[in-house]
């Protein structure tokens, strides 16, 4: 195998391969230098084959990637984990709030509020009040009354399941002024352009990413900030499918 058998394309010049080594059914390339948050497109040569010998198929050839800018912390409250697809019945759905800064954040005045994508709207169909603080690095869980979370994670119970998506959404709102402002959001399974309130206030969707990832019912496993704390706006790199739960604890990336 060598170099000269993948193509990099995208970005403002041309990208170079200057090193491809295999480790079973993975390969690494060495590159020049990628620019973060632009996306390229790796294409694989014909002389490219499996491990058992066979080349790689002409229609199956090509991946698209982002490389991740550098992030550091975000500064405000941010919904980390979700949950909402399990594999069978979905029993055990939940949404984790992480506080990435270094002090404790107060939650009194905020919501996690839940929206059904399924019409234009993007109606409110559940909301779970939040109360006390999160402390510096601090996780809280909103999930039915009987989830299990970790010692000195708080549980907010929520009655209803988390919708499936494609899409749905939701959001971490402060409800302490005049007009709810999103702190933190998510449209998964597809782009929402409205999220509305019960009392039929459309908030403005800024701090609000959309994703076409989805959840699963084949593999266990939740969409997850990579890393936790961090909050880049570009969704493509910011949440990823995991197989790993982590619900009060620090995300971990694993197919």
């Amino acid at each position: 195998m060598t170099p000269a058998a993948f193509t990099i394309t995208g970005g403002t010049g041309a990208t170079t391969v200057s090193g491809a080594t295999a480790t079973g059914s993975s390969v690494t390339l060495t590159t020049s230098t990628l620019a973060p948050g632009t996306t390229y497109t790796v294409t694989v040569g014909a002389a490219v084959t499996d491990p058992s010998g066979t080349p790689v198929s002409a229609t199956m050839n090509t991946a698209t990637f982002m490389l991740a800018a550098a992030c550091t912390p975000a500064t405000h409250l941010v919904i980390s984990e979700i949950d909402y697809d399990m594999v069978g019945t979905d029993n055990a759905e939940f949404i984790e709030i992480h506080n990435p800064t270094g002090a404790p954040i107060a939650l009194d005045g905020h919501s996690i509020i839940l929206f059904n994508g399924s019409g234009a709207a993007g109606l409110e169909y559940a909301e779970v009040a939040l109360s006390g603080s999160l402390a510096a690095g601090g996780y809280a869980i909103v999930a039915a009354a009987a989830f299990v979370v970790p010692t000195g994670v708080t549980l907010f119970p929520i009655a209803v399941g988390v919708q499936n998506g494609d899409p749905d959404g939701v959001a971490l709102v402060d409800r302490r002024g005049a007009v709810p402002v999103i702190v933190d959001g998510l449209a998964y399974d597809g782009t929402m352009a409205t999220f509305t309130l019960d009392e039929a206030v459309d908030i403005p969707l800024a701090n609000t990413e959309s994703t076409s990832l989805g959840d699963s019912n084949d593999i266990a496993g939740a969409l997850s900030r990579i890393p936790t704390s961090c909050d880049r706006n570009t969704p493509a790199v910011d949440w990823q499918f995991t197989s790993t739960l982590t619900p009060g604890a620090a995300n971990v990336l694993t197919p």
